[in-house]
């Protein structure tokens, strides 16, 4: 039987998207029993850490912080209606804030999670919303005053989740420039100084005068199940959600 070693090249090729390139020679049409060998150009590392996601509940600090942000007590404590997390230890708090406007907490330590969230006050004219650099200062205050483990965060801080507004009449037509009512940002996740997904973990928006509008944090709460070597056998267990290469290495 024939073998045949395949080497695979990668290359960037810049053109105008009108343009295109000419297919020139023949098609390759391999034999059926042709062996593919493949010459890998780097190799695995030999362990591998396998982490487990576990229930945990936040600290009492930050509880307290996250309820000092929309003056909450405990008698603002409520049962949720429709609660935006299945968690059956679900913290629900819902008052008002100087406007007459509702604010909610929600916190979810089975999950590790934390969402507050304000009415908008549709009647106050829109004015002074942060830039995204003033946004993310903003955000990093807010984490401070949390009581966040900023070790939990990658740096990358990703910007883009704006509020806008267009003014149109009834007929479509556009009779001003585009408006940003809110400018959000946010932070993913990292665990042991590895980014754990493209995934956010902390979201904020800051409304006129880099007034608080809402959050969301997702920490998950992460045990280092066990290692393993590599022996090209496939991981099994549910509650297996992600491999971390200990080595600086991207998957």
């Amino acid at each position: 039987m024939r073998s045949l070693t395949w080497i695979a090249v990668f290359g960037a090729v810049c053109c105008s998207p009108a343009a295109t390139l000419p297919l020139e020679g023949e098609l390759f049409h391999p034999a059926t029993n042709v062996e593919v060998i493949w010459d890998a150009t780097n190799s695995l590392p030999k362990q591998l850490w396998i982490y487990q996601v576990m229930p945990g509940a936040f600290s009492a600090g930050v509880v307290s912080n996250a309820m000092a942000l929309g003056n909450f007590t405990m008698k603002d404590l409520t049962k949720a209606g429709i609660p935006p997390f299945q968690d059956k230890n679900l913290l629900h708090f819902e008052n008002k804030n100087e406007l007459g406007r509702r604010r909610w907490l929600y916190i979810a330590p089975g999950l590790g999670t934390m969402k507050f969230e304000s009415e908008r006050n549709t009647t106050a004219s829109v004015e002074n919303v942060p830039t995204a650099d003033e946004a993310e200062a903003a955000a990093r205050d807010l984490l401070f005053q949390l009581g966040i483990d900023r070790s939990l965060l990658a740096e990358r801080v990703r910007k883009g989740y704006d509020e806008t507004t267009t003014p149109i009449d009834r007929s479509g037509n556009v009779l001003g420039p585009e408006r940003t009512l809110s400018r959000g940002l946010s932070f993913e996740r990292r665990v042991d100084g590895f980014p754990l997904s493209e995934n956010w973990c902390f979201l904020a928006h800051f409304d006129s005068h880099r007034r608080l509008r809402d959050f969301t944090f997702v920490t998950g709460h992460f045990k280092t199940s066990h290692s393993r070597s590599n022996q090209n056998q496939p991981f099994r267990g549910g509650l297996f959600i992600s491999v971390f290469l200990r080595e600086a290495r991207a998957f």
